[in-house]
């Protein structure tokens, strides 16, 4: 067995994500092809990509976290890290206003995870949030006809597959020590045990046991260096966690 994930930064971060507990847990062949900060069009191609090259069997596990839909996904030598266009600095706010329209969202989204699983024998996948309300708040503003719109591509709705989200709602934030809204190693623990559920698979105790320590483990360390307020700088974020957790890893080798 192999294990094969996609996704964004909900599969791929700083700290160890659900696939990261699962390729520990089932000590199998594991590639993550995750990238921080990718649209659903750049999983696609990463999808085929690996397919390609290492031709998916039935017994390997194939697991998608789709990620947001208002990502301008860009191939220079490797996919650029876009990330949300309405986080662009102000200065984009003009090329927003001419290329951005929901309905290319729609169905470039839909078409590429519909595409996907018709592709590929897909084993599980979630969202990272409910495609039939996908537009947060701020996009909201230039939008408020999301269900009307949505109405239009019916034919694409039915085609999508499972509505799973993977929810963040159990998040802690690691308890107050960053502002960061990615799912903590908790969070992630919670979903690859869901994952797991779906599979008619069982978690090792032990690994449980393993990232729950760890979890807490990095809290302490984050009080331990008097940090007693929020990071709220993304390189500062990627540098502390970063060090912190190949640290932990080292001193608890298994």
């Amino acid at each position: 067995m192999r294990l094969f994930t996609f996704g964004c930064s909900f599969t791929n971060f700083y700290w160890p994500t659900w696939a990261d507990i699962m390729a520990h847990d089932l000590q199998c062949e594991y590639q993550n092809w995750a990238v921080s900060a990718i649209g659903n069009v750049a999983i696609q191609h990463k999808l085929l990509e690996c397919d390609l090259k290492h031709k998916f069997t039935d017994d390997d596990l194939v697991l998608v976290v789709w990620s947001g839909w208002s990502r301008e996904d860009r191939y220079f030598g490797e996919w650029v890290q876009g990330g949300n266009i309405f986080s662009l600095p102000d200065k984009n706010k003009e090329w927003i206003k001419k290329y951005w329209h929901i309905e290319n969202d729609i169905v470039k989204n839909m078409t590429a995870i519909i595409t996907a699983n018709k592709n590929h024998r897909i084993t599980h996948q979630s969202h990272i949030f409910d495609y039939d309300f996908y537009l947060n708040e701020k996009e909201k503003q230039h939008n408020k006809q999301v269900l009307k719109t949505l109405k239009k591509f019916d034919y694409l709705i039915e085609a999508m597959p499972e509505k799973h989200v993977f929810s963040r709602q159990n998040n802690s934030q690691f308890l107050g020590t960053t502002w960061d809204e990615h799912p903590d190693i908790l969070c992630h623990l919670e979903y690859a045990n869901y994952i797991y559920s779906k599979l008619g698979m069982t978690m090792k105790q032990s690994t449980v046991e393993y990232y729950t320590k760890m979890f807490y483990d990095i809290v302490e360390k984050f009080r331990q260096e008097k940090r007693k307020t929020k990071i709220t700088d993304w390189l500062v974020l990627e540098k502390v966690m970063t060090k912190i957790v190949k640290e932990w890893y080292s001193e608890n080798q298994r």
